[in-house]
């Protein structure tokens, strides 16, 4: 699963004195703008794992498995998280 995205075009415009050129950057605001729609895809995209983790475990329970209780559902959920964007839990690992 790739979590890159194409980056907008700068909105911040100067001349660089130093340099004698054009520079191009973006604006905090713009960067916030950013910022909040990755955070908002992620987060849906957990509640769409989480979703099915519930379902499958549902599926399992209909199908008579007495082993899936109910405490560990917050755990299961999180294993499916860190299973489904290893990227995102990479620096936990590094500690």
């Amino acid at each position: 699963m790739s979590t890159s995205r194409e980056l907008p075009t700068p909105d911040t415009h100067c001349f660089d004195e130093d340099t004698k050129r054009d520079v191009w950057s973006y604006s905090p605001e713009l960067v916030r703008t950013m910022l909040e729609a990755a955070t908002a895809d992620t987060a849906r995209k957990c509640v769409e794992v989480c979703e099915r983790q519930v379902a499958s475990r549902l599926e399992g329970r209909r199908l008579g498995d007495r082993t899936l209780g109910e405490a560990d559902g917050a755990d299961a959920c999180a294993a499916a998280i860190r299973s489904a964007f290893p990227a995102a839990f990479n620096h936990e690992q590094s500690k």
